[in-house]
């Protein structure tokens, strides 16, 4: 299924005890899948994040594809609400730069 296919999940439950996972796809985006016990688990089809990341001072530009990789958030002590994304940039072929955003 290709709203699956990927690695690097993270993994939440939050406030409201509902489980909640984020991936790095293979096609350089990010996927999200929501359940209910942990158990059974529903995919969506949107996308959960891309490369297209804004930043200040802006990041330098890498070479070739980029991949975002690793997402984790940074979640609210109170809420369990998402209130970051932090993710690893890479160039996205063997032995290229990478950076954390």
């Amino acid at each position: 299924d290709e709203t699956t296919r990927g690695d690097n999940p993270f993994v939440w439950v939050n406030a409201r005890g509902e489980w909640h996972a984020l991936w790095h796809l293979y096609d350089r985006q990010g996927g999200h899948a929501f359940s209910r016990d942990g158990v059974a688990w529903q995919g969506s089809a949107a996308q959960a994040y891309n490369c297209s990341l804004a930043s200040a001072p802006p990041l330098p530009p890498l070479a070739g594809p980029t991949s975002c990789e690793g997402p984790q958030l940074v979640l609210d002590a109170a809420t369990r609400a998402p209130g970051g994304l932090l993710l690893a940039r890479g160039g996205g072929r063997p032995g290229a730069a990478t950076d954390h955003v």
